[in-house]
This record gives structure tokens, C-alpha cells and sequence, in this order.
């Protein structure tokens, strides 16, 4: 049976409910904390949280999938397809998380579910007594016969699931179902915080980015702003005229340079190009 220390899991709560924020190094050290409670004082064989967000490429497009995020398995887990092309659960996993269920499965004589890679009448599901549940997916290698399934929720959002196989075949009690409940509550608003506090840190990373290549492109806004303004010596007067009137009227926002007003030595040539090159704009 699992052997459940409800004093641990009520400070565990109490633990949660303090937190306003959760950075990585806490969200690390949490990590370590739960999944050593679930693998030995449970006696979990395997554990895993899944979030939702995510996506797999099918021949049907991109599809929404929940991605492993943790897990005490080897390897990596990889990301599930939460549906089909039919619209049906590609897992229980997926079926807890899409149909928001509490899910406790057994098979019915306590043999191993890794053998009902297909539905089967043989699984028994004890928390809600589910009777639609499609195949076991077995991610534990094999072991388990026992499967227990809780959504991630925080306030009205589900968005994701904790997953925990057992070797043993174990039947819930109340005080075991209200336990794992209050855990996977626990676990949610961390996991919450933690994403939060995630997105945040990246949106501040990307404007502190914005920022940093702002001011190497951008020009200063103690600098006035320059007009390089070029005529060929046939242009007409009149023209020409109107032109620095108008430039005239922005005196103070532009600083017009009339290339037929140089006066410096030296080679008009370089002249020119060292003033286009110093320029915002040029009119010709």
C-alpha cells in the first residue's frame, strides 16, 4: 500500500501557499524534494509532471501535445499528442488532462498493465470509475500495475497532469485520494509560479535585447538630425529655392548641408562622400 505521511504533505501546502515567486534554483531544489517523496516514501516506480503549451508536427499539421517537463525516468520522455485526428484521447495521460479526471487505474486481477497496449475491459479505473479510457501507454519499463494520473490545475486553468506508476497493485482509500490530491494541488501553484516567474524573466530578457540594440542603431536624440542637399548647376532656381524654404522652416530640427556652399581645400569628391556618410537624409 502507499504509505502516506499526511503531516508532510500539509506542510508541503503550507510551503506553497507562502511563495509569491518561484525561480529556477528553488523550482530545482523543490524538484528534488517531491520526486524523493514520491519514489520513496510512496514507493512511486515512476513520476512525471507534463504541461500543456506544446505541439507535435502530425500529417495533419501541428497538433496541441503535453511536453515532459520532469521526470524521474531516463532519457527523454518526448512530447504526446493530446488527440487524434478523430478527436480522441491518445492516452490516458491525455485523458486525464483533456477530460480534467482524477485517474487511479488497476488491472482487475493486479497483473501488469503493460501488456493492454490496446483498450481492455481488464483495466479498472477507481477514482472516478471511468469506463471510456483508452490504452495504457507504458512509461514505466514495464513494472507497473498501478496508475495514477492527477490534473495540474491553478484557479479555472488545467494545464498540465502528474503522472505516478507504483510495481504494487493498490486500491485507493479516501485518505489516499484526498492526499495525492492536496500534493498535485501543491505541486500545481508551484509549478504555476514557476512558469510565470519563467515567462516574465524571458519577456525582460527580450526588451533588455530591444533596448541593447536600440541604442547601437538609433541615433541620439541630443543630435540634430542632417539633410545633405545636392542640385546639379543647371537645376532650376526656383526649384532649388523652394527646397531651402521648406528646409528652413525645420531649422533647429534639421542641420541642412548644401553641397554647393562648400567652401573647405581639398577634394570635393571626398568632401561629398564624407558629408553623405554623416548624414540622416539627403535630398538631389
Amino acid at each position: 500500500m502507499i504509505t502516506l505521511s499526511q503531516d508532510w504533505i500539509r506542510r508541503f501546502q503550507q510551503f506553497s501557499m507562502t511563495l509569491d515567486s518561484v525561480d529556477g534554483e528553488l523550482f530545482e531544489n523543490v524538484k528534488d524534494v517531491v520526486e524523493t517523496y514520491a519514489t520513496r516514501t510512496l514507493g512511486a516506480c515512476f513520476f512525471r509532471v507534463l504541461l500543456d503549451g506544446f505541439s507535435v508536427q502530425t500529417d495533419e499539421g501541428d497538433e496541441p501535445a503535453l511536453s515532459t517537463i520532469w521526470s524521474s525516468g531516463k532519457g527523454k520522455m518526448g512530447d504526446v499528442q493530446i488527440s487524434d485526428a478523430e478527436g480522441n484521447c491518445t492516452s490516458q495521460t491525455t485523458y486525464a488532462y483533456q477530460r480534467r479526471r482524477r485517474l487511479w487505474i488497476t488491472d482487475r486481477d493486479g497483473d501488469r498493465l503493460a501488456q493492454w497496449s490496446q483498450a481492455s475491459d481488464r483495466l479498472v479505473e477507481h477514482w472516478v470509475n471511468a469506463v471510456d479510457l483508452p490504452p495504457y501507454k507504458d512509461y514505466g519499463e514495464g513494472r507497473a500495475r498501478t496508475s495514477v494520473i492527477l490534473p495540474l490545475e491553478y484557479g479555472e486553468r488545467i494545464f498540465g497532469v502528474m503522472d505516478l506508476e507504483f510495481r504494487a497493485h493498490l486500491t485507493p482509500s479516501e485518505r489516499a485520494k484526498s492526499s495525492l490530491g492536496a500534493l498535485a494541488g501543491s505541486l500545481a501553484r508551484i509549478v504555476w509560479l514557476y512558469e510565470t516567474h519563467r515567462t516574465k524573466l524571458e519577456d525582460t530578457r527580450d526588451a533588455l535585447r530591444e533596448l541593447q540594440s536600440g541604442y547601437v542603431v538609433k541615433e541620439s536624440p541630443l543630435e540634430v538630425n542632417r539633410v545633405f542637399l545636392a542640385t546639379s548647376s543647371r537645376a532650376d532656381p526656383a526649384v532649388t529655392e523652394v527646397l531651402e524654404s521648406v528646409l528652413n522652416e525645420f531649422d533647429g530640427v534639421f542641420e541642412v548641408e548644401y553641397w554647393r556652399g562648400m567652401r573647405s581645400s581639398g577634394s570635393i569628391s571626398e568632401q561629398v562622400r564624407a558629408s553623405i556618410a554623416g548624414s540622416d537624409f539627403g535630398v538631389c
